[in-house]
């Protein structure tokens, strides 16, 4: 085991501005104007719920700084002509920008809840709706690397196609087959490989997403229950989910630079967790609280910001193929993993802390025992995964 020590890795340079556009997660509504002769409407919301990185591809910073961007065209359509194009009766966009924080395990899949819903009203009858979603990487490169490129199609933006009158819709890939892919209502992920880049590099990246539909004044048959017909409110479960991924986004910033800072905070308040904190928000009245909870977190981290100001960080070697490096980064995945599982294991063998571990490789002589360490705490978590069923 490597001795105790202050772990004061370098911190998120975002930590405090990160999340700032929108400020506050909230649906964003979109209504079309009545200008056909249909006289029945209906809401469609597209939920983006969760988008996928992978942590290697990034600009070298602390974070990924993302550009997501919405786009919503409705046209007329007319079942009894194929391949007839309608007058566009509407369309909208949006762009926002979002820094990820990079947990510091490298070289893994990491998952961010999207806070930001988009609802669109009065979509005629017989018309055919494309939403498209795109995310795109903001580095400092020539050839940006880190774009999402949805699989098999190659395009840059994936696209979703709502057949409004028939009840079904279909995303790129089913587009592409030939098939109506998407069940309203259910989630759905798209898996990307992305674009060619540095040192011809691949990008992965992935979008988990609902798709809704309902009629006015009354949901037709298979249709979800929880929308609302234009012109109301949504239903109050399900206006809790945005604000709950931007608490479950920001526990999870914070907990990034407390690890980093060495803090020593315990789980499960302080974890990488996106999912339990987003659950913990959504049961019960906890969202009424969850504001209250992130300002007593961010307390606490400025506490610790304050105990280490004086204290010089000691930036840990950049992780290459070397083998300390490898060691390093599998220790803290193993952390992590103990970590969400709740297995209760402390010490210095389960910080989540690559800098700790590839100094405690470095710094020994001997390969066999950074092995026996390894061995160690692979039995460990073993031992816990089968504990708890995993």
């Amino acid at each position: 085991m490597y001795p105790q020590r202050a772990m004061t890795a370098f911190a998120l340079a975002v930590a405090t501005s990160a999340f700032s556009a929108p400020a506050n997660a909230k649906d964003i509504v979109w209504t079309c104007p009545k200008k056909t002769a249909d006289t029945e409407f209906a809401t469609i919301v597209f939920d983006p719920k969760v988008f996928g990185i992978d942590s290697g591809q990034d600009d070298g910073g602390s974070a990924y700084e993302m550009e997501f961007s919405v786009r919503a065209e409705v046209r007329e359509h007319d079942e009894a002509k194929p391949g007839w194009q309608g007058p566009k009766l509407c369309n909208f966009s949006k762009t926002w920008l979002r820094d990820l924080p990079i947990p510091n395990i490298l070289y893994e899949f990491n998952s961010y809840p999207i806070p930001e819903r988009f609802v669109i009203r009065n979509v005629p009858r017989h018309s055919l709706v494309t939403i498209f979603f795109g995310a795109d990487e903001q580095d400092d490169f020539a050839t940006d690397f880190g774009d999402f490129s949805p699989y098999p199609d190659g395009l840059g933006d994936i696209q979703l196609t709502v057949f409004t009158s028939a009840l079904k819709a279909q995303s790129m890939t089913g587009q592409r087959a030939g098939q109506f892919d998407i069940t309203f209502g259910h989630d759905k992920r798209l898996v990307g490989d992305g674009k060619m880049g540095l040192n011809a590099d691949t990008f992965r990246g992935a979008l988990d997403f609902n798709l809704s539909l309902e009629f006015e004044p009354t949901a037709a048959p298979g249709i979800s229950p929880n929308l609302p017909s234009p012109g109301q409110p949504l239903n109050p479960a399900a206006s809790n989910e945005p604000t709950c991924r931007d608490y479950a986004l920001k526990e999870v910033e914070m907990n990034v630079e407390a690890q980093k800072l060495g803090c020593g905070f315990a789980a499960p308040v302080w974890s990488n967790n996106h999912q339990m904190h987003y659950d913990w928000c959504m049961q019960g009245a906890n969202v009424s609280v969850a504001s209250g909870e992130n300002i007593k977190r961010a307390a606490e981290l400025d506490s610790c910001r304050a105990a280490q100001a004086n204290t010089q960080p000691a930036v840990p070697p950049p992780p290459g193929l070397d083998l300390c490096g490898i060691y390093a980064n599998e220790a803290v995945k193993a952390a992590v993993t103990a970590d969400v599982l709740g297995c209760g294991l402390a010490g210095p063998r389960w910080v989540q802390d690559f800098g700790a571990h590839y100094n405690f490789c470095a710094g020994n002589p001997l390969p066999a025992v950074v092995l026996a360490e390894q061995i160690a705490r692979d039995m460990e978590l073993q031992n816990c995964k089968v504990a708890k069923g995993n």
